[in-house]
């Protein structure tokens, strides 16, 4: 057998360095934070903010670390939840700041716009939000809905 074949025949059979546990993988990659609690993580971060680990058997690709974290060192997420940072910081591992509960719940905790002025009451730019007579239990602020439907005629070449 020549080199190359034999060299060839060993990359098919080596099935690369040893793979260590994901619980003591996890475990280097994440400082405490001592004045907030927060666990953050050192490794890869998404584009989104969070935190990110390969998973352990091929072919798993990336995990989000916070999911990971929480079913590490608490209990397996419900299949109908996701899990909402209470601390608000995206790159915190630590199970004691994240909690399972719905989408609905996740995206109005969220500090998005939308949300934002739905809790308050007031839209962004500073007017009352009032419930939309078309749309059962939504907000709108009359103001900017009239405002924006004046311009879009405007551009439409309409009064």
């Amino acid at each position: 057998m020549s080199e190359p074949e034999m060299l060839s025949s060993m990359a098919r059979t080596y099935p690369g360095p040893p793979r260590t546990s994901l619980a003591k993988k996890f475990d280097t990659k994440y400082i405490p934070e001592p004045n907030t609690g927060c666990w953050l993580w050192l490794s890869t971060i998404t584009s989104g903010g969070y935190g990110a680990v390969r998973g352990e058997k091929r072919g798993q690709g990336w995990l989000r670390a916070h999911r990971v974290a929480y079913e590490l060192y608490r209990e397996p997420i419900p299949a109908d939840r996701e899990l909402d940072h209470l601390c608000r910081v995206r790159c915190c591992v630590n199970p004691w700041h994240l909690e399972p509960v719905t989408r609905q719940v996740n995206v109005l905790r969220g500090m998005h716009a939308n949300v934002v002025a739905r809790r308050s009451g007031i839209c962004a730019r500073g007017h009352a939000m009032t419930v939309d007579p078309y749309r059962t239990g939504r907000l709108r602020c009359e103001i900017c809905y009239h405002a924006a439907r004046r311009a879009q005629r405007a551009r439409r070449g309409r009064r």
